[in-house]
């Protein structure tokens, strides 16, 4: 299953012994089917791996559970919990044209968190399209895409989610830097300035 949270397991009960003919008309019935745990388990290498699943108050039932008698009352399998896939969000900040195409993440989240775990995005770089102020056809200056890259995870749950990709897109605007004119000039009978 996919990590929910729980270790609640969906299990299949095939006994054994049965003759064929009665197979029909007895079942196995469970009180209870859980993970070893309800995280994701993982190997030293950090791969994904299966964990124990144990049923519980196993019992006969059906019109022919009386000719036969289970010789125990729980039963072990396993099965494997898998990443919850996890889709990451960011935001960024609008800043002032300096020819640098550099961008600052504000915010990294996700809708796929489950409440309650511990989980935290972070990413290692982010830049705009363009180191350039974007402007529409009418020269109003416009959002452009800024892409955040490395995206990672940590905390004490991160271990059950995995990163649908590493990196994620928002908008941000590079707004123009404003720029200023000074002139002097010595009295001439004129208006016309030299200005630097």
């Amino acid at each position: 299953k996919t990590y929910d949270q729980t270790a609640t397991a969906a299990v299949t009960r095939t006994p054994s012994g049965i003759f064929s003919s009665d197979a029909a008309d007895v079942t196995i019935g469970s009180t209870s089917n859980t993970f070893a745990s309800a995280n994701v388990a993982r190997d030293g290498s950090g791969a994904v791996t299966s964990q124990t699943v144990t049923s519980s108050g196993l019992s006969l039932t059906g019109t022919k559970a009386g000719n036969y008698a289970l010789t125990n009352a729980t039963a072990t399998t396993t099965a494997t919990i898998n990443p919850k896939s996890l889709t990451a969000s960011v935001t960024a900040s609008d800043k002032t044209y300096d020819k640098t195409n550099a961008a600052q993440i504000t915010g990294h989240t996700s809708a796929d968190i489950i409440a309650g775990d511990a989980v935290t995005l972070s990413s290692t770089s982010a830049i705009f399209a363009s180191a350039n102020v974007a402007r529409d056809g009418s020269g109003n200056v416009i959002s452009q895409t800024v892409t955040a890259s490395g995206l990672a995870l940590a905390g004490a749950q991160a271990d059950n989610y995995a990163l649908s990709g590493t990196s994620a897109t928002t908008t941000a605007t590079i707004n123009p830097k404003t720029v200023s004119l000074t002139a002097t000039k010595t009295y001439d009978g004129s208006t016309a300035l030299t200005g630097s």
